[in-house]
């Protein structure tokens, strides 16, 4: 098994370009890893000013925007 972590800088609050750099990175990565290990926060990174801030980001699994974002390229490159 190969595994791999990505280190990247992650855009606070700007869900889109987050998944736009990881979808980037899968389409890249996909041949020659078994496992890729995200950032915790991968989509919105974890500060915070208020609560609400955070409820309004959080997505519930696995029916949220960001899984069925990923789920395609992931079930095509490693299943």
């Amino acid at each position: 098994m190969y595994a791999g972590t990505l280190q990247m800088d992650i855009i606070p609050k700007q869900k889109e370009a987050n998944l736009n750099f990881i979808d980037s990175t899968l389409a890249q990565t996909a041949q020659r890893v078994d496992l890729l290990v995200l950032p915790k926060f991968f989509t919105t990174d974890i500060f915070f000013t208020t609560k609400e801030e955070f409820v309004a980001l959080a997505e519930p699994i696995p029916h949220s925007p960001t899984c069925h974002r990923l789920a395609p390229r992931l079930a095509r490159n490693f299943l």
